[in-house]
């Protein structure tokens, strides 16, 4: 939980000493947010995004969230996939009703490695007892992953389970050389448990080509799955993330345009590069006090400079 005001004694005798009646919340916040520090904007995809900053994707986010929905999610970096993937699991994940949303960070991990991640990740969870410790071929490894996790989602009676795998391009990768038995395996408990069960791989690029010579010579099951590709965010998009949390900690563009667009044509409309710049903008205003008119701030306005 973020701290955001302190109230000490001091602040309570200056209130009392100064009791106005209907006022006195106008004069704690008028004595104490002045003081105050908030950072809101997150751009490293270690971190989760707060919801509340999560702006815009609202159709990519259904897709993802959807048991009828993509199976891949691409794009370049700073563009949100990890964010999109945390949401839905923060929107999806119910135990209550039976809603169970996995998100496992697979990055650098070949099929082998992917596989004991997951394997951990689903017994903390609960669905998957402990797996044994088998001397097998990694390609096996998945045919008796897939097999525990549709007796798991069986016996715990899991109305929706949803698996996601950030950072794929190794993992897919080494797929090819198994003939993508990893992804057969995954695309079959989806097809026998329809509804109940889905996979959503995120990645670069690079996924979506999937050594596509390769995959499409083998008639293989990649090119049956349904994708999304993450693009940089439009005008209406990149402005609300770039000036609504802003106008949240009194700062404002006084709806000067030219600086926003230059703002956003600067961090090419990535919201990763549009979440870096605010976060260093406040940083460097928390850095450089700038002595503002107290009569007349906030809102403190931000110009080119």
């Amino acid at each position: 939980m973020w701290t955001y005001m302190l109230i000490d004694r001091v602040t309570i005798m200056y209130i009392a000493n100064h009791y106005i009646s209907g006022g006195n919340n106008r004069t704690l916040m008028s004595i104490t947010m002045p003081f105050s520090y908030l950072q809101p904007y997150v751009y490293e995809s270690t971190y989760t995004i707060p919801p509340e900053m999560f702006i815009g994707r609202r159709d990519e986010l259904l897709s993802i969230q959807s048991p009828t929905g993509a199976n891949l999610v691409y794009g370049g970096r700073q563009l949100g996939k990890s964010a999109m993937l945390k949401k839905a699991q923060y929107e999806t994940d119910d135990p209550k009703a039976g809603r169970v949303a996995l998100f496992v960070d697979i990055n650098g991990l070949d099929i082998k490695s992917s596989a004991e991640k997951i394997s951990n990740e689903l017994m903390l969870k609960g669905i998957v007892s402990e797996i044994t410790d088998k001397q097998i071929d990694a390609t096996d490894d998945w045919v008796y992953l897939s097999n525990q996790i549709k007796m798991g989602i069986t016996n715990n009676s899991i109305n929706y389970l949803i698996l996601m795998m950030d950072e794929s391009d190794k993992f897919i990768d080494d797929c090819k050389n198994v003939n993508y038995q990893p992804l057969v395996c995954l695309k079959d408990i989806q097809q026998s448990l329809s509804g109940k069960f889905k996979f959503v791989m995120a990645g670069l690029h690079d996924i979506v080509k999937f050594h596509r010579s390769v995959a499409l010579g083998n008639n293989s099951v990649i090119s049956h799955f349904s994708s999304i590709n993450v693009t940089p965010f439009n005008y209406d998009c990149g402005r609300e993330l770039l000036t609504k949390p802003l106008s949240y900690l009194g700062f404002s563009f006084n709806n000067n345009e030219t600086v926003i667009s230059h703002i956003l044509s600067t961090t090419n409309y990535f919201p990763g590069l549009i979440q870096l710049f605010c976060s260093k903008l406040i940083k460097s205003m928390k850095k450089y006090y700038y002595e503002y008119n107290e009569s007349v701030t906030p809102p403190y306005n931000i110009t080119e400079s």
